[in-house]
Formats: C-alpha cells, structure tokens, sequence
C-alpha cells in the first residue's frame, strides 16, 4: 500500500481552503482624477476572511504612509481626504494608489492594490449642461442626448447623471459614463409623462443640472384661425 506524501496532500488541500478568501479595491477608480483636499471613499470587498485592515497611500513603489488602521472589514468603505496620510499630505500627481492589508488569524496577510489614479489640484473646471433646454418636451419611447460642456481646467473621466422630478431624486439615468460631453438615454414608457423635470450631472470635482423641462406631455395648440372659420360655414 502506498502511502502519499504528506506534502502532496497539503497542496491539494491548501488552494481549495483559501480559494473562498478574496479581497478586491474597488475605489479609486483607475485614470480618475480626485481633487486634493476633497473627499471619496476608499471602498473595498472581500469574504472569508477575519481580522481588521490597514489603507496606506502608495505613489509608484514609494509607500507614502498609513491612510487608516484597525479598520473592521465590515462596512468595507472608509471616507477619506484625498491625499492625506499618516504624517503628512500628498501633493498634487500622478501614479498613486491605494493598498488594502488584511491580517487574517487563520490565513495570514492578504493584500491588494487598487489601480493608479492622479491627485488633481486645487484649480478645476466647470461644467454646463446644453441639452435638454427649459423649452425641451422629450417623448416617451424615444432615445434622446443629453449634452454638456466643460471649461478648461481639471476634470473627472467619468460623471453619474440622476432624474428628478421637482426636488425629489426619481432615478439614475447612468450611474457612472465617461465625462465625454453625450449620453443617449432611452426613456422608457413607463416613466410616463411630467412636466418638471430636471437633470443633474455630477462629478468628483462639480456638479451641473437643467432647468425643470418636459416629458412626454401633449399640449393643446391654440386653433388656427381658419379653423375656426370651418366650424362656422
């Protein structure tokens, strides 16, 4: 009778046991721009694991610092002053990141680092939006643009575009496109027809929205005066 290695064994066993532990950053976002001294939330999953995290600040290779300890992984988010570290604060840049670190007691030190994103200064664009108009009446079932523009400055890639119907949020439109000046949005019938509506269009950085504009509403023209004149032949 042969006897397997106990070696062979624990190799086959080990990749099934940590095959339940992830642990991913989900934000920053790559590529985007976050304005110094303002504020995201460094968010985070995972599962199968134990134990508390650790954020630090990186640029390239170069640790910068502690962003926070002793966190629970559960909410797995932290709001956090862009730039900041234990000690010190980033200046305006590129190619930084965040690390996540989690110290589990069963298996150990897990890690991920989340993509590179830039440090914006204090200086950023504007940003208006030109479609729709306050005299816009978009119809149901049809696929409109909506439009913006930016001054110059800095920039966030990416913008989240909600529906309100007077003061009240009604909907997402798209909660995250590219800030790319167009969005095509089909409105679906079952929205149905109002007449105050209004858009907004916000970034890390600022934020835009319409004046109140129609959907699918059917006003009654005035009738023509030779209409009138048939009536009355």
């Amino acid at each position: 009778m042969k006897i397997v290695p106990i070696v062979f064994i624990l190799a086959l066993i080990l990749p099934s046991a940590l095959a339940g532990q992830t642990l991913t950053l989900v934000n920053p976002d790559a590529e985007e721009y976050y304005p110094r001294g303002g504020s995201t939330r460094i968010i985070w999953q995972c599962s199968g694991l134990q134990g508390s995290a650790r954020l630090l600040l990186f640029q390239g290779s170069t640790s910068l610092g502690i962003i926070a300890d002793n966190l629970p992984l559960s909410p797995a988010k932290y709001v956090w002053t862009v730039g900041q570290f234990q000690g010190g604060m980033a200046p305006a840049g590129n190619n930084y990141h965040v690390r996540i670190r989690v110290i589990d007691p069963v298996h150990g030190t897990v890690i991920d680092n989340g993509p590179a994103f830039h440090i914006g200064p204090a200086q950023v664009g504007t940003m208006a939006i030109t479609n729709p108009t306050a005299t816009s009446n978009w119809s149901l079932s049809q696929t409109h643009d909506i439009t913006w523009s930016k001054s110059a400055g800095t920039h966030s890639i990416r913008v989240s575009i909600a529906l309100y119907r007077g003061e009240v949020f009604q909907r997402w439109v798209s909660n995250s496109t590219e800030n790319d000046g167009v969005f095509e949005w089909f409105i679906p019938q079952s929205l149905g027809p109002y007449p105050n509506n209004r858009l907004k269009i916000e970034s890390v950085y600022t934020a835009a929205q319409t004046p109140f504009f129609a959907i699918g509403m059917l006003y009654h023209l005035p009738r023509l005066p030779q209409d009138l004149k048939k009536k009355t032949d």
